[in-house]
C-alpha cells in the first residue's frame, strides 16, 4: 500500500508519533542565509529529513518570503512512500500542497 509523504509531514508538524533525531542550524553571514536541517523518526521506523534555507532579511508581512524547503524520505522502513522527495520555494506553496488531498 502506498503512503503519501504528506502523512509524515503532517505528523511532524502536529508532533504526532515522531521524535526529532537531529537538528542543525547553520548561518552564512556573507550570503545572509540560514539553513535549518532536521531529521525525524516516525514510530513506523520511517525517517524524514527537512531542509530549509531562508534569507535572514525578511520582506514585507503581506508577502510570502522566498526560501527553499525540501522534505525527503531517508529511510522508508519497507513502506512505499510517494513522493520520496518534495521541494518548495516558499512556505505558502508548502502549505497549499499539504492541504491538497
Amino acid at each position: 500500500m502506498m503512503v503519501d509523504l504528506r502523512y509524515y509531514i503532517n505528523a511532524i508538524k502536529n508532533e504526532e508519533k515522531v521524535s526529532c533525531l537531529q537538528e542543525r542550524r547553520v548561518k552564512d553571514d556573507l550570503a545572509e542565509v540560514a539553513t535549518i536541517t532536521r531529521a525525524w523518526l516516525h514510530e513506523s521506523g520511517v525517517i524524514i529529513r527537512y531542509i530549509n534555507e531562508l534569507e535572514e532579511i525578511q520582506p514585507a508581512a503581506e508577502v510570502c518570503p522566498e526560501c527553499w524547503i525540501c522534505w525527503e524520505v531517508i529511510e522508508a522502513a519497507g513502506q512505499d512512500i510517494r513522493p520520496m522527495k518534495k521541494q518548495f520555494h516558499n512556505v505558502c506553496q508548502e502549505s497549499f500542497w499539504l492541504k491538497m488531498t
